[in-house]
């Protein structure tokens, strides 16, 4: 097909496609790029000897799904493009599926076999929904129900699940078991074992930030699911949490995603040390919960601004605003009302009390001892 074609069958879906104006050799890349006018889908080509030749298999506007269709040499590569929720996606679909002729039949094969097992047994009316009896889905993850019951100690907080770019889902609770231990930075997407990481030069490994994540493990999520980029979903019960099966497809040997990563991340370089990273004085020092007067204030109140003009530079109480000193004198008569007719208690007034000198110029408040009753 055409750029002309292509673009005309994407715009059958609402969609906008860009196509590179160059050679249309090697294998190609879909993504999902913003500019001013919102999403679209844009499509390279990584350059190489073999020609590539693309095509729309089938289109829903309705669904606002099409099944893309790049044949590279002898190769055959298939691509999902939709909108789900929120936003435009794209999802390869892996070649060891068969039978893959529209756009059913590839959501079908984008699910995991245990998922499919699931939806086969239980026949749930609409099976590509993101919520039906057979399981709950959010992006590309799947959360399946599971008869477990893990231990309280053993159960995360807000733990992410990610599977190695883009975005974080963030599980309120999670548990998860097995796995192989890895260690994630900018340079190795993928992650390194135990082995791989202690390998590695010890000044080389402080020039770069690390994440201790946990790839390849079992994970069960409870509570809330978040994304910026979807829905929250509430589960109830433990459930099974398994990704689609788009790492199986060829086109993601270009993508650097391992194949599952959960756990909790935490840096392996420069140790927070309280206090410092802010600027704020460590909570040890700082003495009793309170609020600091401002510099100077005490003994001071602000000059009215009733009663002179406003001047340059005064913002605020604590901006240095111009201030007067007021002789020291008794304290105000104030008596408390209440608002109920038929309240027959005694009302406390404040008396007059003379202050002594050494105190009259600190800022505070009168004892509780001097009120008494009339």
């Amino acid at each position: 097909m055409s750029s002309e074609t292509l673009e005309r069958r994407f715009a059958a879906i609402g969609a906008r496609l860009k196509v590179a104006t160059d050679s249309w050799r090697g294998d190609p890349r879909i993504d999902i790029r913003t500019d001013g006018s919102g999403e679209f889908f844009d499509i390279r080509f990584l350059g190489g000897d073999r020609e590539v030749d693309l095509e729309v298999v089938e289109t829903q506007p309705r669904d606002r799904h099409l099944l893309l269709l790049a044949r590279v040499g002898g190769e055959k590569s298939k691509f999902l493009c939709g909108h789900d929720e929120r936003h435009w996606f794209v999802a390869a679909v892996p070649e060891a599926a068969r039978g893959v002729t529209g756009v059913a039949s590839a959501k079908a094969a984008l699910q995991p076999e245990a998922v499919r097992e699931l939806v086969a047994r239980m026949r749930p009316k609409d099976p590509f929904r993101r919520r039906n009896v057979a399981y709950v889905r959010q992006g590309e993850w799947f959360f399946v129900p599971a008869r477990i019951d893990p231990p309280d100690a053993f159960v995360l907080r807000d733990e992410p699940l990610t599977r190695g770019a883009g975005k974080e889902h963030v599980m309120q609770y999670a548990y998860r078991r097995g796995g192989v231990v890895v260690y994630v930075s900018d340079r190795h997407p993928q992650g390194l074992t135990q082995s791989e990481f202690e390998a590695i030069p010890q000044h080389v490994r402080e020039s770069q930030f690390w994440e201790q994540l946990v790839r390849d493990a079992e994970v069960y999520a409870r509570g809330a699911v978040r994304h910026p980029d979807h829905a929250k979903i509430q589960l109830s019960t433990w459930h099974r949490v398994l990704m689609n099966t788009e790492q199986g497809a060829r086109a993601m040997r270009h993508r650097r995603l391992p194949r599952l990563t959960g756990g909790r991340r935490r840096r392996r370089r420069r140790p927070r040390i309280p206090g410092s990273s802010n600027g704020r004085t460590p909570r040890s020092e700082r003495g009793g919960r309170g609020s600091s007067p401002c510099p100077g204030s005490v003994g001071l109140i602000a000059e009215s601004s009733a009663k002179r003009p406003r001047r340059r530079g005064s913002r605020g109480k604590c901006s240095g605003g111009s201030r007067v000193r007021l002789p020291p004198g008794p304290p105000r008569r104030r008596v408390a009302r209440l608002s109920s007719p038929i309240a027959s208690h005694p009302v406390a007034v404040a008396q007059p009390v003379e202050r002594p000198l050494e105190t009259r110029r600190a800022a505070g408040s009168i004892p509780a001892g001097h009120i008494k009753a009339p």
